[in-house]
């Protein structure tokens, strides 16, 4: 994964995809060697040589930046589709390595064959498998030995290699998502059966790989017919498009990230000097949800104040991108009138205003977070928090935290003007909160269609928001 905040290398890095690192040697400095023996009689009768290949098993590359011309690079051979019958094509599963490079370099294994429709015959009441060879330098191995699984045709002698990512979609597609996991098994055996077992139930086998434009193709996705994969380009070209309209072109692009299951990129602009991002998401993995979120910052943290999300279809286009910012200005509008608002009135602040937020950031990250209870300007109080409390936390929980900041700002909003706000055209609770007494609201969760009339009170004038 790379990522970054230059526009130049953004674009740069989409139209290339991966850059892996050649080594000439299988046995690298420091890597461990296990030697496993059995000894019976005072002699050893068994005993096995197997090297640890933990260091085969990273994460794909990463890229990252800020500029838009390398993101664009990269995303140009991104990814490619492709569909074979089932009667052409054999799943391999690692069997074992060659300690020994060949003369030219590279590294030498076997692989168990499996024919979906003759997996194995029986020799002696034991399974007997055919093997192939491959040699392969360095990055090709690297890829294989990522879950050790892989489609083989040997009509084009192409190599489709399994990778981490790919095992959600091939779980789904297969109906077996609980068995069908990645495993640290030397030789996965079990899970290969399992594939070659679905796919003689097909007809056709429809993956997504890594365009390498080479005989091996890093597989990220199994899909379905009703799958249909677009230009990440476009999809993040068509977005900018929406956010410049959305903006009046007063934006920029404040970094993005390239990874196997996912593209982000981040946009920034500032409307009523207040400060929002909007976050694109797309992927070329089946399963995996387009979305734009729109968010506002206070500090370091991000408020997720809307989030819309589509998936893949054939006749995904312009007019699905746009809908993807549905209520996008008028939630920012609606934050930036509270957000005024909060400067101009003072509250007092309780402990338990914080309840959800600890619960998110956990015992160990809150127990050194202490705020005085007491009288507090509304907007300031609102900062101290979200400074006092943010911190860096994997994409879940930093989603959550998200979240719970947005409700914590209406709520004390609310807290602030329990009187101004008039609810018309509606009848919805506002989020739930551990401090306070439930009351009528505009306020919905933020994960929640808003619509309806709002009257605000000020001490000069009034006015109405419809939304």
């Amino acid at each position: 994964m790379k990522t970054g905040k230059s526009k130049e290398e953004l674009l740069s890095t989409l139209d290339e995809l991966d850059s892996l690192t050649n080594m000439d040697s299988v046995l690298r400095p420091k890597q461990k060697i296990y030697i496993e023996a059995e000894r019976s009689g005072g002699n050893i009768c068994n005993w096995s040589l197997r090297e640890d290949m933990a260091a085969y098993k990273d994460s794909y590359p990463f890229k990252k930046g800020l500029k838009k011309k390398e993101l664009l690079k990269a995303l140009d051979s991104l990814n490619t589709e492709k569909e074979f019958d089932t009667i052409s094509c054999r799943v391999l599963c690692y069997g074992e390595t060659d300690t020994a490079l060949t003369w030219d370099g590279k590294i030498k294994s076997t692989w168990i064959c499996i024919d979906p429709y003759f997996p194995f015959e029986m020799k002696d009441g034991k399974p007997d498998f055919e093997t192939v060879f491959f040699e392969m330098d360095e990055p090709d191995y690297k890829l294989a030995m990522e879950t050790r699984i892989a489609i083989y045709i040997p009509e084009t002698k192409v190599l489709y290699p399994l990778k981490a990512v790919s095992y959600e979609s091939f779980g789904k597609l297969m109906d077996c998502s609980a068995s069908f996991k990645p495993s640290d098994k030397e030789s996965p055996l079990a899970e290969a059966l399992l594939i070659a077992n679905k796919i003689s139930d097909s007809k056709q086998l429809k993956v997504i790989y890594r365009n390498t434009n080479r005989w091996i193709r890093p597989v990220i996705g199994a899909a379905g017919g009703r799958f249909h994969i677009f230009s990440q380009r476009w999809f993040l070209e068509t977005v900018e498009h929406y956010v410049s309209t959305l903006t009046d072109n007063s934006f920029e692009l404040k970094d993005w990230s390239v990874a196997d299951q996912r593209t982000v990129v981040r946009y920034s602009f500032t409307i009523d000097d207040t400060d929002f991002v909007i976050r694109a998401v797309t992927s070329d993995i089946p399963g995996q949800a387009i979305s734009v979120s729109l968010m506002a910052q206070e500090g370091k943290a991000d408020l997720l104040l809307k989030r819309n999300s589509s998936y893949h279809y054939e006749n995904f286009g312009q007019t699905d991108v746009k809908n993807l910012f549905e209520g996008f200005a008028a939630a920012m509008k609606r934050y930036a009138c509270c957000y005024k608002e909060l400067a101009e009135v003072d509250i007092r602040f309780e402990s338990n205003m914080l309840n959800n937020v600890f619960r998110i950031l956990g015992k160990k990250k809150s127990k050194n977070i202490h705020i005085e209870e007491g009288m507090y300007n509304a907007l300031a109080l609102y900062s101290l928090v979200t400074e006092e409390t943010y911190c860096t936390l994997p994409p879940k929980q930093a989603k959550e935290l998200a979240t719970e900041y947005a409700k914590l700002f209406f709520a004390i909003y609310r807290k602030a003007y329990p009187s101004d706000i008039q609810m018309m055209g509606s009848s919805s609770e506002a989020p739930s909160t551990d401090f306070g007494v439930k009351k009528e609201s505009v306020w919905k969760s933020v994960d929640s269609e808003i619509s309806g009339e709002l009257t605000i009170n000020s001490d000069s004038d009034q006015f109405r928001i419809t939304f």
